[in-house]
């Protein structure tokens, strides 16, 4: 059995959230997003027409547009150091491809050199700071290189390594000392020293051990490690490296299965968790899963909102709500297959918006993989082994610089409505009250009513229409909506008609701004106090 130890940190559940649920973080592939100098890997596992040079220089130079579409924080794929040498790739396709992922370190605190070095690290969280984005790291700290590939996990500053459970050879094995000991300073080593901001955890259901069929959690220590790191900035008066944000990826069952690892108490695991339960549920509408799962019900693309409204989560829970990955097919992927739409059309973008809207109004952090403010797509897939990419792999194309019309003009859309959500906490606060109003089995309209006073705007509501004609939807009298979507403003008398296969996204008119003129109500309240003076 497991035997705690003096070295583990105290609980911290007081530790402040309160900026976890506002975040909005986009997510790079690293090996894939953009090339800045001639580093990077050559080989790796996806597409033919994918290269694998992208490094953290390549980043550098994308910061500015990050921060300029309102994202609050980045999430970088692992950058660890593999100890890759061109004699590996003789040996079998893991050794040859898997290093471009960054999964498989074999030194956790270094950098790899085909990413970069130290000090293009330390320039890329100094800039993301500079524009006012969170970094957020990815741990692997469940499993390793495989022992095959010539190479061995490299010790700590500390002297300590992980112990790998003897049937694998490469997976962690938390019932010894050592192996928590090494990831909890792993946690903390990249936050004290170079400031960065939080942690997404793979596989966070190898961070556990089973003994007589009981599984136990050893996340809350990884937490615990991260919570501290921070506040030991806080101390020093920092202004960065002190968010603490940890999101733990488990990819198995559905809510029920994903609460468990949550726990009963804030002190059990860590704040978040991905939301594949929510991200299913979405997908299944506007589009369909890699295994070409679809639903009709489009309200059920509002589940994992209700579920956060319905107290299905604690308030403690930070589910992130995600409508793409590296590890998935990109959603235009799987909207062209179930639509069989071409990428230039306008029932392409129309399913997009469904799912993005969706996102951006979820009570929780979310996260949105890189391409897909611009709608992007792996022309060449439809099923696994179409142009040598599977459905797990698929997603990791290159950072496309040139666009179509049609795709600039959704990357307006994306950056107007990260902006507001990133600065009205009515778009993602769970002070309100949400109600889901179906309309016939392919329409649905949701309303939320924000009850804070920390934000001018109150409404939040989006209207879904997937049929093939128009719908109209009863929402109140409103004397002034603005779609986040199309820009537009207007008056609301009970009704609003949607278009066939079409959504809107409505929130308040801004109070600065006359609703039809545009003119600021704060020259309106000059000229009349002028006419007043006047009289």
């Amino acid at each position: 059995m497991f035997i705690s130890f003096s070295l583990l940190l105290l609980l911290v559940s007081s530790f402040d959230t309160s900026k976890f649920r506002g975040l909005t973080v986009y997510q790079i592939f690293v090996s894939t997003f953009s090339d800045g100098d001639a580093s990077g890997f050559q080989n790796g596992w996806g597409s033919t027409s994918t290269t694998f040079s992208g490094n953290l220089q390549g980043i550098i130079t994308k910061l500015p547009y990050i921060s300029n579409l309102g994202f609050n924080a980045i999430w970088m794929t692992p950058i660890f150091d593999q100890g890759y040498n061109n004699s590996q790739s003789s040996i079998n396709s893991n050794c040859k491809n898997h290093p471009s992922t960054g999964y498989f370190s074999n030194d956790y605190f270094s950098i790899d050199p085909h990413f970069g070095t130290t000090t293009d690290f330390q320039n890329l969280v100094k800039t993301a700071h500079e524009n006012g984005l969170f970094v957020i790291l990815d741990g692997v700290f469940g499993h390793w290189k495989y022992p095959e590939c010539l190479s061995d996990i490299k010790a700590s500053p500390n002297n300590k390594k992980p112990v790998a459970l003897a049937s694998t050879k490469n997976v962690a094995d938390y019932t010894k000392k050592d192996t928590l000991d090494f990831f909890v300073e792993v946690a903390k080593y990249w936050i004290k020293n170079f400031d960065i901001d939080g942690w997404r955890l793979d596989v966070a259901n190898e961070i556990s051990y089973t003994v007589g069929g009981v599984t136990t959690n050893m996340l809350s220590y990884i937490r615990d490690a991260v919570h501290e790191a921070a506040e030991e900035n806080k101390k020093l008066n920092k202004k960065w490296g002190t968010l603490g944000y940890i999101v733990g990826e488990v990819w198995k069952g559905g809510i029920d299965d994903l609460l468990k690892y949550y726990g009963t108490s804030v002190d059990d695991s860590v704040d978040s968790f991905f939301d594949f339960p929510g991200y299913y549920d979405m997908i299944k509408v506007v589009a369909q899963t890699a295994d070409k799962e679809t639903s009709s019900t489009a309200s059920n693309i509002f589940t994992s909102i209700n579920r956060v409204y319905e107290k299905k989560y604690e308030n403690w829970m930070f589910p992130n709500l995600m409508i793409g990955n590296h590890d998935l097919p990109r959603i235009g992927n799987l909207v062209r297959n179930r639509w069989n739409v071409a990428q230039d059309t306008d029932k392409y973008f129309e399913a997009l918006r469904m799912a993005f809207g969706t996102q951006a109004i979820f009570p929780g952090p979310i996260t949105v993989y890189y391409g897909e403010e611009t709608g992007d797509i792996l022309e060449c897939w439809n099923q696994s082994g179409d142009c040598g990419a599977a459905k797990d792999n698929c997603g990791r194309t290159n950072f496309v610089k040139t666009f179509i019309q049609r795709a600039q003009d959704e990357r307006a859309i994306v950056e107007r409505v990260i902006k507001f959500r990133t600065t009205h906490p009515s778009m993602y606060s769970i002070n309100a009250e949400s109600t889901v109003t179906p309309y016939s089995n392919s329409a649905s309209l949701y309303a939320r009513k924000y009850l804070g006073d920390d934000d001018w705007n109150k409404n939040v509501i989006m209207a879904i229409n997937m049929k093939s004609t128009a719908v109209e939807f009863d929402v109140g009298t409103f004397a002034c909506l603005r779609n986040l979507f199309t820009n537009q403003t207007m008056k609301v008398d009970k009704k609003i008609t949607l278009q066939a296969f079409s959504s809107a996204l409505f929130v308040d008119c801004d109070p600065k701004q006359s609703s039809e003129s545009g003119v600021s109500t704060s020259w309106v309240m000059f000229f009349v106090a002028l006419i007043m003076l006047t009289i």
